[in-house]
């Protein structure tokens, strides 16, 4: 259900229960309906307005890039205090979660992964998503069935996890999920980063390029071809 009332409006942009990543703002007020839509995961956005079969005049442009600065202005703010909210329960979950160890949890024997700075928080393990600037932003959760889900509002565009230590490292590796990144590690011996997701891993590598100009980077996406 679109509700074209003007507001922003939060909804799950990846199918699960109690996801609010996606949102939306519709204005269908004056002569042309017009709006926004993103992801705060992913950093995605998009401004609309509806089809009316020829170019829009200078007054409806001037109009229609006020509602967009509006509307711009609004989920920012939104965005900064549900990014602050999660940054703040996110270290207070970490600071209480305990170190996880081999085989003491099911999705780490299913993977056959080892734990490597991992945590254990209610049952279920905690990643932590970090900035470039090695600021805690968000976490990541992993069920004992493998079920994923990130913390409500925390930012994951540009963000990451690394195993290992990139410093002298003759190459680094970027990887979509923990799992992938911790085998390519053990197997490897090589530094890996987690982009949790594969619409983060060109921004990851982005950065992991600005912060070492001279390192052989891999990116080793998921091969998901035949799961489309």
């Amino acid at each position: 259900l679109i509700r074209a009332d003007g507001k922003l409006h939060r909804f799950s942009s990846n199918g699960k229960q109690g996801d609010a990543a996606g949102w939306y703002v519709l204005h269908v007020d004056g002569d042309i309906a017009a709006g926004c839509f993103g992801d705060w995961r992913i950093g995605f956005k998009q401004d609309w307005h509806a089809n009316i079969n020829r170019e829009l005049t200078i007054a409806e442009k001037a109009k229609f890039k006020e509602k967009v600065a509006s509307i711009r202005h609004e989920r920012e703010a939104e965005e900064k205090r549900h990014r602050a909210e999660a940054q703040t329960k996110a270290t207070e979950i970490w600071s209480k979660a305990d170190l996880a160890v081999e085989h003491s949890h099911p999705y780490l024997i299913k993977k056959r992964i080892k734990a490597n700075g991992i945590k254990i928080y209610n049952n279920s393990l905690v990643i932590p998503v970090y900035d470039e600037n090695h600021q805690l932003q968000s976490l990541q959760f992993i069920d004992q069935d493998g079920g994923k889900r990130f913390l409500t509002g925390g930012r994951i565009a540009e963000c990451y996890y690394t195993i290992g230590n990139i410093e002298n490292a003759s190459l680094l590796c970027i990887a979509e999920g923990i799992a992938t990144s911790e085998s390519i590690h053990e197997t490897t011996g090589y530094p890996v980063v987690t982009a949790f997701n594969a619409g983060n891993l060109m921004a990851v590598a982005r950065i992991m390029r600005k912060k070492f100009p001279d390192l052989l980077i891999i990116l080793c996406a998921d091969d998901d071809h035949k799961t489309l």
